[in-house]
Formats: C-alpha cells, structure tokens, sequence
C-alpha cells in the first residue's frame, strides 16, 4: 500500500499490509507494529488521504453494524434463556 500514517507516539510510519483485521505498519524509529483495522484510525493513527478516510470510515461503521447486530442477537438469546428459566420455576411451584 505504501500510505503514510502518523501516530502520536511513534510517529510517521507506512503502511505495509492488511491482513484480515490487522494493519502492519513500518514506524521511522519504532519499527513495524500491528493494529486493529478499522478501529486503529479511530484514536491512534491518522492519513490524509481524504478517500482512504472515506473507506475507513466505511469499514469502521460496517463492523460496528456487524458487532451490534451480534450483541442483538446474543441479548435476544439471553432473554430467551431468562424467560424459559422463569416459567420452568413457575412451573415447579404450582406442584
């Protein structure tokens, strides 16, 4: 990719890979470090390229769908759980 980035500690680094959710960057002075992508640009790393910020922010808002709808649905499954416990207790004490 060879896009320059800029971290507040480590400073000016370019991008060398992404690989699943990992993004590899070779830093000036700190060597190569890895990060998690998206979220990295959200808090550690900056670019100027104003069309890779649109993508990024693309990827970043896709996942946070993705998690959310994950959280949904293990919430729905906990509840489900909740309520059949509750009515197998109810259940009991009618006995």
């Amino acid at each position: 990719m060879n896009k320059q980035v800029v971290h507040p500690k480590f400073g000016h680094g370019t991008i060398q890979s992404l690989e699943d959710e990992i993004i590899i960057i070779k830093f000036e002075t700190h060597g190569v470090k890895k990060f998690v992508y998206p979220d990295a640009f959200f808090g550690y790393l900056s670019i100027d390229d104003e069309n890779l910020v649109r993508l990024i922010r693309i990827d970043f808002e896709e996942k946070q769908a993705k998690i959310k709808a994950e959280q949904d649905k293990l919430i729905s499954q906990i509840e489900a759980e909740l309520a059949r416990r509750k009515y197998i207790r109810t259940q009991r004490k009618k006995r």
